[in-house]
């Protein structure tokens, strides 16, 4: 494990229609995080709002088009990696809106990898949830200088399930709603180039499931979703 700075950093929150969380996710963010380098990107979302957001929070500001929908396979977290490339920290935080940081991470990993609250699928595949996802550096610039990112069959997974069993996993997703599985993308990525995924116990996230636990001794330094 490793010590860090603000300055060994970045945040990347996606918005679309839910400014009022993302004031709350990055007022949170900046007062454990002051220095830290902070990316807000509208995926779509014109509402002039949130270029007020991101000064009055002293975020990196990209107003896009809409690249979540399923149509798009892997071209978000693309982006992403991408954006944070631009200026890169050693480690990158993809949060979403309705995440907290309660308290400043106590360590961060040394090792290379992807790393947050390991989950496996109903098939056994493995990924980190997406309420928060930490990248090293490192596996960043793996999953992206791969180009893996760009394999047509993300854009309908729902055609391609017994491929292996992330894309099924990413299939259920696109029926769902008829958008990226952005955890999936990155699992399967992961096994793929054998980027490691990490289970890190300062961060506790799971999809729509408030966590049962009293936060009051501050036990994680991120929770998703948001318990208070």
């Amino acid at each position: 494990m490793s010590g860090y700075t603000d300055k060994d950093v970045t945040f990347f929150v996606g918005l679309y229609r839910d400014q009022r969380c993302a004031e709350v996710t990055l007022r949170r963010v900046r007062e454990h995080f002051p220095d830290a380098r902070v990316i807000l990107r509208s995926d779509g979302d014109k509402d002039p709002a949130i270029r007020e957001l991101a000064d009055r929070y002293d975020t990196e500001c990209y107003e896009e088009k809409r690249l979540f929908a399923i149509e798009n396979g892997g071209a978000l977290l693309a982006r992403v990696f991408e954006l944070f490339l631009e200026k890169p920290t050693r480690y990158l935080f993809k949060i979403d809106t309705d995440t907290a940081v309660h308290r400043r991470f106590q360590f961060l990993p040394k090792q290379y990898g992807v790393f947050g609250t390991l989950q496996n699928s109903r098939e056994g595949c493995s990924s980190i949830q997406g309420g928060c996802i930490g990248f090293t550096e490192g596996a960043v610039q793996t999953i992206q200088c791969s180009g893996i990112l760009g394999d047509p069959r993300l854009k309908d997974p729902v055609k391609h399930r017994d491929v292996s069993p992330y894309f099924s996993a990413m299939a259920r997703r696109q029926e769902r709603s008829g958008l990226s599985s952005f955890d999936w993308i990155v699992g399967w990525a992961a096994y793929e180039l054998q980027v490691p995924l990490i289970d890190f116990d300062e961060i506790h996230s799971r999809w729509r499931h408030l966590p049962s636990e009293n936060y009051e001794d501050l036990r994680y330094a991120v929770t998703h979703p948001s318990c208070r």
